[in-house]
């Protein structure tokens, strides 16, 4: 697991290579009001139940409560933030858990975007037992940001015996499950094609997506953690987006990109849907 020192100095990195000296500063300033303050009741986190699946997996949910004004992060958190990291390591009977994502906000703020949350939000878990039949214990440590007037990493400790679960689904959590994206796949999309070219910093990444409408937001993650990707520069054309994007190695170094490992996901209006990799 991140220890909460680890953290902090991963997301000042993270701040200082994206905004410069200010930001920088800035942030010092937030960690030093945070430990000068208790936020401990600033987000109440607890394990949903769910149902059991035909195919013997379970749906949980995890439910994270935050008091007015304050937000989380998505699992890529923006140009500054810190994305979520989950310790499933004291659960009993637990092969894996697939967290997932409902749609989140973004935010347009001091001049930088955030993907986030605000108020309640649901996280739909997929849990595969090791044994199926057997009682599952689900106990999780989760590292998430939480930001107002001051950003600070903060852990919650959540755990939860599903014995006897329910046949049928949660409402709570099957509405979660209905608004994450789509996979730009099943709506028919033809696949995402991208020219990668030496950048300021690192490469640039220009993407050329097929598109239903015109998407509010656009978000390219990679599945490696050390390469920051910039919000990307769009314009539309004939029914596709052309994204362009600056990639850098978080050391700074240079290095290559594995494109099948990128992920779009585009936010419209009416629906949201993801595309993976491209050509």
């Amino acid at each position: 697991m991140t220890h909460r020192s680890d953290t902090q100095f991963a997301v000042l990195n993270r701040l200082r290579t994206s905004c410069g000296a200010c930001c920088l500063i800035a942030a010092l300033a937030n960690v030093s009001m945070a430990e000068a303050k208790d936020f401990s009741n600033v987000i109440t986190a607890r394990l949903l139940p769910g149902w059991q699946l035909a195919d013997g997996t379970q749906m949980a949910g995890l439910s994270l409560q935050l008091e007015p004004g304050w937000k989380t992060y998505w699992r890529t958190p923006g140009d500054s933030g810190i994305p979520p990291q989950f310790d499933w390591t004291g659960s009993r009977n637990v092969l894996d858990v697939d967290v997932l994502f409902p749609r989140p906000r973004v935010f347009h703020e001091d001049g930088g975007r955030t993907i986030g949350y605000k108020g309640t939000v649901i996280l739909p878990l997929q849990i595969t037992p090791d044994q199926i039949g057997d009682d599952i214990h689900l106990a999780a440590q989760i590292e998430l940001g939480i930001c107002r007037e001051v950003c600070l990493p903060h852990r919650v400790s959540v755990d939860l015996d599903l014995t006897h679960v329910s046949q049928q689904p949660d409402a709570k959590i099957a509405a979660s499950l209905a608004s994450i994206p789509f996979d730009g796949e099943d709506l028919g999309l033809p696949a995402v094609s991208c020219t990668v070219t030496p950048g300021e910093y690192g490469l640039r990444l220009t993407s050329r997506i097929k598109v239903t409408g015109q998407p509010t937001d656009a978000v390219i993650e990679s599945s490696d953690p050390n390469i920051w990707i910039s919000e990307p520069q769009t314009s539309y054309e004939n029914g596709y987006l052309i994204a362009t994007s600056e990639l850098m190695h978080m050391s700074a170094d240079s290095f290559a990109l594995d494109r099948s490992s990128l992920i779009y996901t585009l936010f419209g209006p009416d629906q949201s849907y993801e595309m993976h990799g491209c050509s």
